[in-house]
């Protein structure tokens, strides 16, 4: 089949011909679907990352970190935000 997606209906047939189960029309569906929204982006590279300034005293700068779209917990949250310290700012103690 090679590297690309001809559409749904191409690859169904494509996959049909060697194969055959009750849930291939809607596995190759959501396969297709899941590998549009997963393609890499289009948009033009950021360039070279720059270091990041040493801070003078403690807690001058404070790392945030947000990581989204995780599986849902029981209390529907999907998301975790970690505001930390870096191994600089340990050394002011």
């Amino acid at each position: 089949m090679g590297s690309r997606h001809v559409g749904i209906s191409e690859t169904y047939h494509l996959v049909a011909r060697h194969f055959e189960w009750d849930t291939l029309r809607v596995d190759v569906q959501d396969y297709v679907r899941s590998c549009q929204r997963n393609k890499a982006g289009t948009k033009a590279y950021a360039g070279i990352l720059q270091p990041l300034p040493i801070p003078g005293k403690r807690w001058e700068h404070v790392p945030v970190n947000m990581t989204v779209k995780l599986p849902t917990t029981d209390r529907d949250h999907d998301s975790i935000l970690v505001f930390g310290q870096t191994d600089k700012d340990r050394a002011y103690n």
